[in-house]
């Protein structure tokens, strides 16, 4: 696999057991069903898998206006809020997954406990991103 590129710095990415990270501006790269475990799994499990950086906003010094691109296809993502009044906004590639700032993850998984709409189970084909772009299983 060539070298895959952070959106916003532009520098490689580090594989974690779920998804890519992000070492200075603690994003990370989540494709359709990485994202629905994300959101279904324990606190300890993301850490375990290499995803702790993320999971508190304290990168303030990064640019987030600027659009962001696919770092598998390089196509722009589409930016839109996160399941309409989350008031989180997520950057998205309808074919290879979602980009998600630092601390997203954490908010999102707040925001779907919360308002009791969590993903599918991981053995489902189809989780709650994938079908907001009207994936199939």
């Amino acid at each position: 696999m060539s070298v895959v590129s952070c959106p916003r710095c532009q520098i490689a990415l580090k594989k974690a057991r779920l998804g890519l990270i992000c070492r200075n501006c603690e994003g990370c790269w989540l494709r359709f069903e990485e994202f629905d475990r994300a959101v279904l799994a324990s606190e300890d499990s993301l850490v375990g898998a290499g995803l702790k950086a993320t999971l508190s906003p304290d990168s303030p010094e990064i640019d987030l206006t600027p659009a962001v691109h696919c770092p598998i296809c390089t196509k722009r993502c589409r930016r839109f809020p996160y399941l309409v009044d989350s008031g989180i906004i997520v950057d998205a590639c309808s074919k290879h997954g979602m980009w998600l700032d630092d601390g997203e993850l954490s908010a999102i998984r707040t925001y779907c406990r919360l308002n009791d709409c969590m993903p599918d189970e991981p053995k489902k084909k189809v989780g709650l991103f994938a079908r907001l772009f009207g994936k199939k299983a």
